[in-house]
């Protein structure tokens, strides 16, 4: 997943995200990215505190749902044994799992071609 800043001149890949945070620059509030290689952008500017915490949310969402894992298992099981699975791994795993019911290996799977354009205000 790609984050593209608020000016449109500036493409963060959340795979280089060291960190990511909300600052004050004079009376408006910057939302920041400090990535492994080359330093901090400014990915986006918004006139209020709650605002910027609101984009921030949205971007920790986008990021989380960019991760998902498949289990595949060879077992042939009853539905009802499908979701209680489901939910074992799910707990397990802290995420979300797609379950298939063909053979057991856990794949994380990325959405790399997503991107999250900052909101102009």
């Amino acid at each position: 997943m790609y984050i593209l800043s608020q000016n449109k001149e500036t493409l963060v890949n959340i795979k280089n995200l060291l960190a990511i945070g909300i600052k004050s620059k004079y009376l408006n509030y910057i939302i920041v990215a400090r990535c492994v290689t080359d330093g901090i952008y400014t990915l986006g500017e918004y006139k209020s505190k709650t605002r910027a915490k609101q984009v921030f949310e949205e971007i920790m969402k986008q990021i989380g749902d960019a991760e998902k894992y498949l289990a595949v298992t060879d077992m042939m099981l009853k539905n009802e044994d499908l979701v209680k699975e489901k939910e074992r791994l799910e707990k397990l795993y802290g995420t979300d799992i797609i379950l298939s019911d063909i053979r057991y290996n856990i794949t994380p799977i990325k959405d790399t071609e997503k991107i999250y354009r900052m909101p102009e205000e």
